[in-house]
């Protein structure tokens, strides 16, 4: 059993074990939904609970592995690129990541995505599109990725 400490705060995430002995590692996202992991043993859930707030400080969404490349996209658009651009490069990026990203990156999951499938894309764009529609694309990708 673990040891009585003080109440969490709140955002810092939360343990609680389930009916049938799990130990649950619960995290708020930036997007107000709640992910979990769950684990046999308390220690482990700790661990597990500490890694996951250590992620989020650092701008890493623990699930990343399970959200497509389109949810966070249009997740980033909304809530991280809207407040800090003007209005006409908003509806540019909005423009891109509908009718360039999506279509061809978009269905792909967020943990899985490599540097090949960037670079198929940017050629399908360049071959449909202007080469500097397809630099736009990519640099709109990079972005949202934070590498740049």
């Amino acid at each position: 059993m673990p040891p009585k400490k003080r109440r969490r705060a709140k955002g810092e995430g939360g343990l609680y074990q389930r009916a049938d002995g799990m130990w649950m590692a619960q995290v708020l996202l930036p997007d107000g939904k709640y992910y979990q992991r769950g684990r046999k043993k308390y220690a482990d859930a700790v661990a597990e609970l500490a890694a996951m707030r250590k992620d989020l400080a650092n701008g890493i969404l623990p699930n990343a592995g399970q959200i497509t490349v389109a949810q966070w996209l249009d997740y980033w658009v909304d809530t991280i690129a809207a407040p800090r651009l003007k209005p006409r490069t908003l509806a540019t990026y909005r423009s891109t990541i509908k009718h360039q990203l999506i279509p061809h990156v978009g269905s792909k999951k967020l943990g899985k995505l490599t540097p090949t499938d960037v670079r198929r894309m940017v050629n399908h764009v360049a071959d449909a599109h202007t080469t500097r529609t397809a630099q736009a694309a990519y640099s709109v990708l990079a972005k949202a990725l934070g590498m740049q």
